[in-house]
C-alpha cells in the first residue's frame, strides 16, 4: 500500500519540505532544519501531512528514496534561491 502511495506522491509532487526552527536558550531562532513530509488527500478534500516514520523505510526498500531526496533538494534550493 505504501509503495503505491509513495509513487503517487512523487508523481503528484506531494513530497514537501517542512521547516522546524531550532532555538537557543533565549528562545531565539538561530537556524532551521528541513523535514520531509508527504501530503495525502484526506476524506474532507484537504491534505494531511504524513511523517517519514510511516513511509521512509518502504521508500528505502523499494528504492524510491533517491527520488524523494531529489524532490526535497530541488524544492529546498528553489525556496532558498
Amino acid at each position: 500500500d505504501w509503495t503505491g502511495k509513495i509513487k503517487n506522491a512523487i508523481a503528484s509532487n506531494h513530497i514537501i519540505p517542512v521547516y522546524q526552527p531550532i532555538v537557543n536558550r533565549n528562545g531565539e531562532i538561530i537556524k532551521s532544519e528541513v523535514l520531509m513530509r508527504m501530503l495525502e488527500l484526506d476524506n474532507n478534500d484537504g491534505y494531511t501531512l504524513i511523517s517519514p516514520d510511516k513511509f521512509l523505510e518502504v521508500a528505502i526498500v523499494t528504492k524510491q528514496y533517491p527520488k524523494l531526496f531529489s524532490l526535497m533538494l530541488d524544492q529546498l534550493l528553489r525556496e532558498v534561491k
